[in-house]
């Protein structure tokens, strides 16, 4: 009588769940792309949100001829997951961050990277936070970051004496080193002026790049620098004021508007009057515009 050895694979297997869970998780990332670019486009409504989106079963993408479904809406299914809402600002917080990471991520996927850069300098200044470097005492440091170990140290050293009392003159006072936990006020401009309706090479419209670099900055600096104070401030002939979270909800004037022209003017006085109740040191504009300024107050 003969035997048989069946040998079965090691590896892992991939049940119909975890294909299932994938799948899904592949359609989530789409439908955020694609809510990523109506909220680009600034729709007014939910409604807007929902003409511009496919039924996910049985209607298939226009553009690439692929199926996402499940038999809801789109729309529905992210209300499920709780990226937008049925109000006038149908973005929720937790869709507006998770475009923001998104922006920035595409951003940084497409950034070409260069050499390291080279900022050296032998100028440390003062500061709040305490190194384990230490140098002499100078007249003016403060007392409280004095080293006793090493001003010990050098009393010994300089003196030959290692009993106590010592003798310790400001000669042998040595202090840790500071630095400032910098931290930046900045104003983000961005111009809402007509030609920012202007089309680009590849479809888009100025506005819809404007408002990814705002988004994007936006994010960046909430994630990476929590503790600077980021404003906004939206302007064509005159300036106002912006919440970050009305990014997505930002348009153009039109041309037959009044407001329709670009104030620089008007932005950067906004600006400087907000910075001026900034106690931080460092203070930065920045305009995020397409050309020439075509309008001031006189």
């Amino acid at each position: 009588m003969s035997s048989h050895n069946v040998y079965t694979s090691a590896g892992p297997q991939v049940t119909a769940q975890q294909n299932e869970d994938e799948i899904n998780q592949d359609n989530g990332e789409k439908l955020l792309e694609r809510l990523c670019q109506q909220a680009l486009k600034g729709k007014s409504t939910l409604n807007d949100v929902n003409k511009a989106f496919v039924l996910m079963e049985g209607d298939n993408n226009t553009e690439t001829g692929e199926t996402i479904g499940d038999g809801k809406s789109a729309v529905k299914r992210l209300q499920n997951m709780g990226y937008v809402k049925d109000e006038k600002k149908w973005l929720t917080k937790k869709g507006f961050d998770t475009i923001s990471r998104m922006i920035l991520r595409n951003i940084m996927q497409n950034a070409k990277s260069s050499g390291v850069g080279e900022h050296m300098t032998n100028l440390r200044g003062s500061g709040e936070i305490t190194m384990d470097m230490t140098r002499k005492y100078e007249f003016g440091d403060d007392p409280k970051n004095l080293s006793v170990h090493d001003t010990l140290f050098n009393a010994i050293l300089h003196h030959g004496n290692n009993k106590f009392p010592l003798n310790v003159t400001t000669q042998d006072m040595a202090v840790h080193e500071t630095y400032s936990d910098t931290r930046a006020a900045i104003v983000y401009c961005i111009d809402l002026s007509s030609t920012m309706k202007t089309k680009m090479k590849d479809g888009t419209s100025r506005m819809e790049s404007a408002k990814r670099a705002l988004w994007g900055l936006y994010g960046a600096n909430t994630k990476l620098f929590p503790d600077d104070s980021v404003y906004i401030v939206g302007f064509a002939s005159m300036a106002a004021r912006i919440n970050p979270y009305d990014i997505p909800y930002l348009r153009a004037f039109d041309a037959d508007e009044f407001l329709h022209y670009t104030n620089y003017q008007a932005a950067l006085q906004l600006s400087r009057s907000i910075l001026r109740n900034v106690t931080s040191d460092n203070k930065k504009i920045i305009l995020i515009t397409d050309g020439q300024p075509s309008a001031c107050y006189v």
